[in-house]
C-alpha cells in the first residue's frame, strides 16, 4: 500500500479548512472540508471522531453502521455549537476483506489502473485488476465550473511510465493553474496485490434526499457481484435514518 497527499492553500481564503487523516498501519483515509470561522476545528475534529469510530468498530466487531452513527452523532452535537459551520467527508477504509469507499461528500473519485469514475451518489463497478488506486480530493468552490475540468485531468491516468509521486505533482499543477489559486487537498491511496487478495469493495453513498447511509453492490476482484441484502442494510442503517429524520 501506498499512499500520497497534499493540501495547498489559495491567494483568495484567509486559511485552508481542509483536514486530512492517512494511517498506513489502521488503513484509514480521509479527507474532511470545514465551512465557517471554525471549519478547520470542525474537519480536524470530525477526522478523529471518524478515526476513533472505525477502530472502535474494528475492536469490538461493530458494524460498519456502528462507527458512521458515531460519527454522524458525534459530529453534528458538536456542530450545534458552531451553527454556521458544516463539514463534508471522503474515506476509505480496508477492514478484513472490505475496502469501503464513502460518498459522503463534494467529490470521490476512484480509479482503476486508466479509468477514472465519479463516485458521487452514483453506481460504480471496480474492474479487476491487479492494481487499484483511490483518490480523494476536495477543491475550492469559488470556481465550480472548473470541476469536470479537474476530474477530467487527463495526465494522471495516461502517465503511467511516471511514478506516483510525479503524477501526483502534475496533478497538484495542475489544480493550481486550473483553480487560480483557491485552496485544494488531494490523497490517492494504491492498494497492490497484497492488500487486494481475496478483498470486496463497496461504496457507502449518503443519499442527499433521504438523509440515509446505504452500500452499493459489493464487487469482488475476480469481478463476481454480490448484491446487497436490502434488509441488511436496514438493520445496519435504521438507526441512523431515525436519527437523521429527527
Amino acid at each position: 500500500m501506498i499512499s500520497l497527499s497534499f493540501t495547498k492553500q489559495g491567494l483568495i481564503r484567509e486559511n485552508n479548512q481542509d483536514a486530512i487523516l492517512e494511517n498506513r498501519e489502521t488503513k484509514i483515509f480521509a479527507i474532511a472540508d470545514g465551512n465557517g470561522k471554525n471549519g478547520e476545528i470542525i474537519a480536524k475534529t470530525a477526522l478523529k471522531l471518524l478515526e476513533e469510530g472505525l477502530e472502535e468498530g474494528k475492536r469490538t466487531l461493530f458494524s460498519q453502521s456502528g462507527s458512521l452513527d458515531y460519527l454522524n452523532e458525534t459530529v453534528e452535537r458538536i456542530m450545534k455549537q458552531f451553527p454556521q459551520n458544516s463539514v463534508s467527508i471522503v474515506a476509505i477504509w480496508q477492514n478484513r476483506n472490505f475496502i469501503n469507499i464513502t460518498a459522503k461528500g463534494e467529490c470521490v473519485f476512484a480509479t482503476s489502473k486508466n479509468a477514472w469514475k465519479k463516485q458521487k451518489n452514483t453506481s460504480t463497478s471496480f474492474n479487476a485488476g491487479n492494481e487499484i488506486e483511490i483518490l480523494l480530493l476536495s477543491e475550492g468552490t469559488l470556481f465550480p465550473e472548473k470541476h469536470k475540468e479537474f476530474i477530467a485531468f487527463p495526465d494522471f491516468t495516461k502517465m503511467p511510465q511516471k511514478t506516483l509521486q510525479e503524477r501526483m505533482d502534475a496533478l497538484n499543477a495542475y489544480s493550481e493553474e486550473l483553480y487560480g489559486g483557491d485552496d485544494r487537498t488531494a490523497l490517492l491511496v494504491k492498494f497492490d496485490d497484497s492488500d487486494i487478495y481475496k478483498s470486496a469493495y463497496r461504496e457507502i453513498v449518503l443519499s442527499e434526499e433521504e438523509k440515509e447511509f446505504s452500500f452499493r453492490p459489493i464487487n469482488l476482484i475476480l469481478g463476481v457481484t454480490i448484491p446487497v441484502l436490502a434488509g441488511l442494510v436496514a438493520a445496519f442503517f435504521g438507526k441512523l435514518h431515525r436519527h437523521s429524520k429527527n
